[in-house]
C-alpha cells in the first residue's frame, strides 16, 4: 500500500500579502474619503446619529455594488465613524435632535 503523506501548510507569505493588500486598500479608501469630504463635505447629507462618515459608509454599503474603490471608501468611512464614536462618544458631523451642536 501507498504511504500516507501529511501536507504542511505554510501560512507566512500568502497571509502577509493578503494583509498588505487589505491595509493598502483601507489606506486608499481613507484617502478617497478624505478627498470626498474635502471637496463635497458641505453638500453631503447627514443621517442623525450617524454623522457624515457613518452616512457615507451606509450609503456605500447599500449602493456601492461591486466597485472595489467605492467599497474601500465605505470601509474607511466606517472605521472613521467607529473611531470618532469610540473617542468622542458621537460621530463627527452628527446632529443632535436636528440641530447642530453648539460646542
Amino acid at each position: 500500500m501507498g504511504r500516507i503523506r501529511k501536507r504542511i501548510r505554510r501560512s507566512g507569505v500568502g497571509g502577509r500579502a493578503a494583509k498588505k493588500k487589505t491595509v493598502m486598500n483601507t489606506f486608499i479608501g481613507g484617502l478617497g474619503y478624505g478627498l470626498v469630504e474635502k471637496h463635497f463635505g458641505d453638500s453631503i447629507p447627514t443621517v442623525p446619529m450617524l454623522g457624515k462618515s457613518g452616512t457615507v459608509a451606509l450609503a456605500i454599503y447599500m449602493f456601492g455594488g461591486s466597485n472595489q474603490l467605492l467599497n474601500d471608501i465605505g470601509i474607511a468611512a466606517a472605521a472613521i465613524a467607529g473611531y470618532s464614536w469610540g473617542k468622542e462618544g458621537k460621530v463627527a458631523g452628527a446632529y443632535d435632535h436636528g440641530l447642530a451642536s453648539e460646542a
